[in-house]
């Protein structure tokens, strides 16, 4: 199973604020929405909660402090750790997991992931959430595919 972080992030590492994307590009939307769909994702209760409902054509898993480690809902699962919800979806054989955010969970998943898949968003934005460091001695970028308002940036770990 390949873990694969997939975020959005600005030039200047934001990702959020406010409990939202500082940003509105449609464009970028599609690109997450066909890349993740039919595939298991990862979240913390917070990126679930801002979202507002289960993302649709995935298998949602959101990450919670519950003391219960597993509990099925209408459209998503909630489980109370990382390495649980990696155990539960290789079970089910899938070949790839993305882990879709927000900060925290992106700080535990940098450690271990495969990939990451970056929307490099164009400009620097006021936030309050942001992206771990990529540290070069551990990430080479495979390709970078440029878009109008972001470019795609895909890395690989060494």
């Amino acid at each position: 199973m390949e873990l694969i972080i997939v975020a959005a992030i600005s030039e200047n590492n934001v990702i959020g604020n406010n409990g939202k994307l500082p940003w509105n590009i449609p464009e970028e939307l599609a690109f997450f929405k066909e890349l993740t769909s039919d595939n298991p994702i990862i979240m913390g209760k917070n990126t679930f909660l801002s979202i507002g409902k289960p993302l649709s054509n995935r298998i949602n898993y959101v990450l919670s402090r519950n003391k219960e480690p597993f509990v099925a809902y209408n459209g998503y699962c909630l489980v109370n750790s990382f390495t649980y919800a990696c155990q539960l979806i290789n079970k089910d054989k899938f070949e790839q997991v993305f882990i879709i955010g927000g900060s925290e969970v992106f700080k535990e998943a940098i450690l271990i992931a495969d990939k990451l898949i970056i929307s490099r968003i164009n400009g620097n934005y006021k936030g309050d959430k942001y992206f771990p460091v990529i540290d070069e001695n551990i990430w080479v970028e495979e390709s970078v595919e440029k878009r109008e308002k972001f470019n795609i940036e895909i890395y690989e770990r060494k």
